[in-house]
């Protein structure tokens, strides 16, 4: 009996240490099995979190494309307000000088219509010179009126700078006012005459200086065009006493003068339209 009891409290003295034995070796045991169900617990309140991954609704997508499409159109409105102020400005500035182009015109055409008044006398002077029976004592004013003619017969050039600026760049369309766009477009048409007629005034001027050049001494001619004066009567005389190569000089002169009463015609047209235009433009952008 008494080896049995030994026995049994050796096994239980054994159990014993054997428990206490695996206390010691895991002391945390129960701390890392907390840890791991707060680490579960955390991971899943984590998954919960991710609201982005949920499905989006077709709400979102339109909000999206919405404030997409918006910002893109307000982009586009504020570049095309940007574009017409541009070109508001840059018609202003083209409507300023068109006015002073037109206005540079209207000088012209009356310095146009003076010189032609001062042709029209001096050939009017050399058929009367020509035919008077003294008119060897009139050298001096038939070498004078024959030259003044060439010095007043200048080619009226209008001015179309700021038209062929527009033209050429596209800019006509910039002038919004319709009915100054129509103007404008005939004015400069007409325009083309005058400068077709130039290519006629040129072509008899140098049939008028050819027969000049047969029938007056050309030092004379040039020390009239150097002073401007009378030359001296003393010693003058024609190149030829010919009636023949006078009859050719004064038609050519005839048909020279001729030509520019025909651009006079046409210089007083254009004078008329560019009175009118000037208006039409002030009146519809209401300037001063």
């Amino acid at each position: 009996m008494a080896d049995n009891t030994e026995e049994e409290n050796l096994d239980s003295s054994t159990n014993n240490q054997s428990d206490n034995y695996y206390d010691e070796i895991n002391p945390n045991s129960d701390i890392k099995a907390i840890n791991l169900n707060k680490e579960t617990k955390n991971m899943e309140v984590h998954h919960h979190a991710h609201h982005g991954h949920e499905k989006k609704t077709w709400k979102s997508y339109f909000w999206e494309f919405f404030m997409l499409f918006l910002a893109v159109f307000c982009g586009f409105l504020a570049e095309y307000q940007l574009e017409h102020k541009i070109e508001t400005d840059r018609e202003a500035i083209y409507i300023k000088n068109l006015l002073e182009d037109l206005n540079d015109d209207l000088n012209s055409y009356a310095n146009y219509n003076a010189k032609v008044a001062i042709n029209k006398r001096a050939i009017d002077s050399l058929f009367l010179l020509f035919k008077m029976p003294n008119r060897k004592e009139h050298f001096s004013d038939i070498y004078f009126f024959a030259r003044k003619i060439t010095i007043q017969s200048a080619i009226l050039i209008p001015n179309i700078r700021t038209y062929e600026q527009m033209k050429n760049s596209g800019h006509l369309r910039l002038l919004h006012k319709k009915n100054t766009a129509t103007a404008v477009s005939k004015y400069y048409l007409d325009i083309q005459g005058i400068l077709d007629q130039n290519i006629v005034i040129r072509d008899k001027l140098n049939l008028y200086q050819v027969e000049m050049g047969n029938l007056f001494d050309a030092e004379i001619l040039w020390q009239i065009f150097i002073t401007r004066q009378l030359p001296s009567n003393n010693n003058l005389k024609l190149l030829s006493e010919d009636p023949i190569s006078i009859n050719r000089y004064l038609s050519g002169a005839q048909y020279f003068i001729a030509t520019q009463f025909r651009q006079n015609d046409r210089v007083n047209e254009a004078a008329k339209k560019s009175r009118e235009l000037i208006e039409l433009i002030k009146t519809e952008y209401k300037l001063d």
